[in-house]
């Protein structure tokens, strides 16, 4: 009997530990909230030369991203060559590419497609209506 109750409450440690690392959800490097495009440094290593690139002409740059940390970018501060800021509400974001290095001289890229999400989600975290 006490091996059944044993084998019973270790068998429910293990599904509670099992459930719990799956309800964990892991959060997507790049994110568009509430006007704001957040990249997330997911590494144990800092990025040097940051770039962002959004519909493959609007640029913001930092000069660094620790490891774990979040880089926060308004939409706004996005500018192309021409000096022109980014309107969302004239432009739907359709790409963002991350370019960067690591401090062993890597390179590091990361990609996001609006594909990847519906209109009205995009719009709906961008805070446009």
């Amino acid at each position: 009997m006490r091996r059944r109750r044993s084998a019973a409450a270790a068998a429910a440690v293990l599904w509670i530990a099992a459930a719990c690392a799956a309800c964990r959800a892991t959060r997507d490097p790049i994110r568009v909230h509430e006007g704001t495009l957040e990249i997330e440094n997911q590494t144990d290593q800092p990025w040097r030369e940051v770039t962002v690139t959004m519909n493959a002409y609007y640029v913001a740059k930092a000069s660094a991203l620790e490891p774990h940390a979040r880089l926060d970018a308004p939409l706004g501060n996005f500018m192309n060559g021409w000096g022109q800021h980014f309107d969302g509400r004239r432009e739907p974001i359709r790409t963002i590419v991350v370019r960067a290095t690591t401090a062993s001289g890597d390179p590091i890229e990361l990609t996001w497609s609006s594909r990847e999400k519906s209109l009205a989600e995009q719009l709906r975290s961008t805070g446009k209506k």
